[in-house]
């Protein structure tokens, strides 16, 4: 019997040990966890109101400020219009004069683009001598694939950041400019980008590797395989060091060393991801925004701490 007693006292302890584990999941917020505050929810943020004594949400006596679009300086502007009444418009009649401060109002727009095609033609001619024919190359700048440097970026920016699949930017820029792109032209046009960015991405990376001081984190970044270029279910994830960014496949240990360098003999700023776990303690600054939101969901845990102070 009392065998039995033990058990069951074992099995209650287990399950409020479990339930305790479970309301603490429930309660976690972007102030106490590492969840995003997108991820509150309506009656978190609603939870964070000021009650009055009958237990209703006061409302702000400030009023919000009317968020207005900063107006470009006038002498910015590609055009300036003076528009004056000729007639008044309550009775009718004429007015004239001169407005020393008049109200502004300003109108943003997109000029119509099209596309500059510029086509060189490359001459070939032959020797009198030897009778060998040359022809002439390609002025310096001027890409060897047919696409400009600036039609290249955009090509690059929306299927890099802006992850548009190959068959998205070649309707985007069909849509937008008028340039007919194949998938195809899109994967070179980014192969060639990637060996320009080579060097300057390589640079950045080995002034962050000596910096006396270094911040790292990491972020899920989601790559889809739409074009079949990435690993299928395979996460992506975009490590930071300040202003070095770089995208992986993996959160890997191994990804924090080569990232960071095993070398490194600098302070290195991050959470407590277990990736970052080879770091000598003497050299690993734990960020302090992770710590205060660890603290607050101690002081907030159903129980308390016994033997915390």
């Amino acid at each position: 019997m009392s065998q039995r007693l033990k058990e069951q006292d074992e099995r209650i302890r287990q399950q409020d040990e479990r339930i305790r584990q479970l309301e603490e999941r429930l309660n976690q917020t972007s102030k106490n966890s590492s969840k995003l505050p997108s991820s509150n929810g309506f009656s978190q943020s609603q939870g964070s109101q000021k009650t009055d004594q009958k237990g209703k949400p006061q409302r702000s006596r400030q009023p919000s400020p009317r968020q207005v679009r900063k107006l470009k300086p006038r002498d910015t502007c590609d055009q300036v219009c003076e528009l004056m009444p000729s007639v008044c418009s309550a009775c009718g009649s004429s007015v004239s004069g001169y407005d020393p401060h008049p109200h502004r109002h300003q109108e943003i727009e997109l000029p119509p683009i099209e596309p500059r095609v510029i086509e060189y033609r490359l001459h070939q001619l032959s020797c009198p001598v030897c009778g060998h024919q040359t022809r002439a190359n390609l002025p310096t700048g001027v890409s060897p694939s047919g696409y400009g440097e600036r039609l290249s970026a955009i090509v690059s920016l929306l299927s890099g950041p802006y992850r548009q699949s190959y068959r998205q930017v070649c309707g985007l820029m069909d849509d937008l400019f008028g340039v007919g792109l194949s998938r195809g032209a899109v994967g070179r046009l980014r192969a060639e980008m990637v060996a320009a960015l080579s060097a300057p991405v390589a640079a950045a990376k080995d002034y962050v590797q000596t910096q006396p001081v270094m911040h790292s984190d990491e972020t899920g970044f989601p790559q889809g395989n739409r074009d079949g270029g990435n690993p299928h279910r395979t996460k992506g994830w975009m490590w930071v060091l300040v202003s070095f960014f770089e995208v992986v496949l993996s959160r890997s240990q191994q990804t924090a060393k080569a990232l960071i360098g095993e070398a490194y003999e600098g302070i290195v700023t991050s959470d407590r991801y277990s990736a970052y776990g080879w770091i000598d303690l003497a050299q690993w600054q734990v960020c302090w925004a992770h710590l205060k939101r660890d603290f607050t969901a101690m002081a907030e845990r159903t129980g308390g701490l016994p033997g915390n102070g």
